[in-house]
């Protein structure tokens, strides 16, 4: 951590791209600083954790990678990460491109750090990975089968919506695709949501030809 000025700044207190500092040479009076923020406790690294999430989109995946520095920052000067630091690590990777494994990354963290998923995280995590498999990625496809089956387990039910967007997301092109879509419509069914109930709603509620 840096040393505290006269002023009540934080004279080099950095951690990633995000800094405050002074130039040796400049007058104390002249040193930047945000009034009324402590650098280097859990509420001001939260806030740009919740920074990155709200900026993270699907073009890029830099957010991700600034939340992990700031993690990685906070383990580094000792400050112990909270349910809020780990939510908004997470939201900021499963929004960002190719943020999957980020994102599962930061579950893990966050689990073994004594904190259980929550309904938002699993399905931050199923949005992710249905996201990833409309990029072509099948690799997300297995992950949302372990998500959903931990989903499960958790006594937590998730959406039809969710689920029929899996489904969809999910091509038909060989058979171990056909085993993934099979196996999501099992773990619907076992959610008491119908399946072919819902495919039937879809159908009575396209519009019929003049």
């Amino acid at each position: 951590m840096g040393k505290e000025s006269e002023g009540g700044c934080n004279e080099g207190s950095g951690f990633g791209t995000f800094m405050v500092s002074r130039h040796p040479s400049a007058p104390k009076s002249e040193v930047p600083c945000e009034t009324g923020i402590t650098f280097g406790n859990v509420v001001t690294y939260n806030a740009l954790l919740e920074a990155c999430a709200k900026a993270a989109d699907d073009q890029t995946d830099v957010y991700a990678q600034h939340a992990l520095e700031v993690m990685k920052t906070m383990k580094e000067n000792g400050v112990q990460p909270d349910a809020s630091t780990y939510h908004s690590a997470l939201k900021a990777c499963a929004k960002s491109r190719g943020g999957l494994f980020q994102a599962l990354e930061v579950l893990q963290a966050m689990r073994k750090a004594g904190y259980s998923a929550s309904r938002e995280h699993f399905n931050l995590l199923v949005d992710t990975c249905t996201k990833e498999a409309q990029n072509g990625n099948l690799a997300a496809v297995g992950q949302a089968l372990v998500v959903l089956e931990t989903m499960q387990k958790a006594g937590i039910v998730e959406d039809k919506g969710r689920f029929m967007t899996l489904i969809n997301a999910i091509p038909e092109d060989n058979e171990y695709d056909k085993m993934c879509r099979r196996q999501v419509i099992k773990l619907m069914e076992q959610s008491h949501l119908s399946y072919s109930s819902i495919m039937a709603e879809l159908e009575m509620m396209k519009p019929k030809d003049a």
